[in-house]
């Protein structure tokens, strides 16, 4: 819901959030998977069932945290916002070094190609 308010109706909604936003909905999911994952195939409510669906939308929300990375145009929002700049997605992505060489390089070509 974080991300679909409008410019100027006082919700934040700029790429800036979309990293939170989607770590968040991972981790939920990822807590929500754990509970059920062993879950009996016969299980009462249908928890077997349940954590399949959990495990699907947790694949999905993993897909498109991978692709924050490809996105020049998210990481150039998130440097150039006043209250983050590389140090953040440093912090961020400590554990994903090749993301950070990347994103460097695409905001550099996005400077470079489009607004120098």
């Amino acid at each position: 819901m974080d991300l679909q308010g409008q410019p100027g109706d006082g919700k934040s909604c700029g790429l800036v959030n979309v990293q939170q936003d989607i770590e968040c909905i991972t981790e939920e999911l990822t807590s929500a998977y754990e509970r059920f994952k062993s879950a009996p195939p016969l299980s009462i409510e249908g928890e077997w069932h349940f954590a399949t669906q959990i495990k699907f939308a947790l694949d999905k929300a993993q897909q498109y945290y991978a692709k924050i990375d490809e996105s020049a145009a998210y990481i150039a929002a998130v440097v150039l916002h006043p209250r983050y700049n590389w140090q953040y997605v440093e912090a961020q992505w400590e554990h994903k070094k090749t993301w950070i060489t990347s994103a460097r390089k695409s905001v550099k070509r996005l400077w470079l190609t489009d607004y120098k």
